[in-house]
């Protein structure tokens, strides 16, 4: 008896072993899986975050000119002089927003 008890014993643990390796072989296709489709080219990520920078810049810059005349008449000053020092100004926030710098791994 104790013969088929051992049989059973090795079957039981071939059996669990097999079981054992096709779980793994699932979950490293799951996560090739996952993997494929968190990839993104790095060209295509380039592009669109050069393409949402280009956005900010044309929402920002025509606001120089809406607001420049208002403030000019608020501070009873020339217009063209604040519209230059506000185009200044935000020309260079903006540059420096610009030159942040990132890796994509």
């Amino acid at each position: 008896m104790s013969d088929s008890i051992a049989e059973v014993g090795a079957t039981s643990y071939a059996q669990a072993k097999t079981a054992n390796e096709v779980i793994k072989v699932q979950k490293s296709t799951v996560q090739l899986e996952q993997l494929k489709s968190s990839v993104v080219s790095r060209d295509k990520v380039l592009i669109h975050v050069h393409k949402i920078a280009s956005k900010q810049r044309a929402t920002w810059m025509p606001w120089v000119e809406e607001c420049a005349q208002s403030i000019a008449e608020k501070f009873s000053v020339d217009s063209e002089k604040v519209k230059s020092i506000l185009h200044t100004e935000v020309a260079a926030h903006l540059k420096e927003l610009g030159d942040v710098h990132f890796t994509i791994d």
